[in-house]
């Protein structure tokens, strides 16, 4: 299989998970520098940039799942 089809499969695979079926360990900052890096990279027809990522740590978690149930 050439790399192209390679990724083509992966991309292929590749799907959303809701909020609420994500569990831990979330990404590390390496992983999210990645993840930045790579966004960056694809197109945005929508001229939505600048975008932001949101990181809920652990210690944070239970205040979030509050406002989610109070809102």
């Amino acid at each position: 299989m050439s790399a192209e089809q390679e990724l083509l499969t992966l991309l292929a695979r590749r799907y959303s998970v809701g909020p609420k079926y994500l569990a831990p360990p979330g990404p590390n900052a390496e992983q999210w520098a990645q993840a930045a890096a790579l966004a960056f990279r694809a197109p945005d027809h929508g001229g939505l940039r600048p975008f932001r990522f949101v990181v809920v740590g652990d210690e944070q978690r239970s205040a979030l799942a509050e406002l989610f149930a109070a809102g």
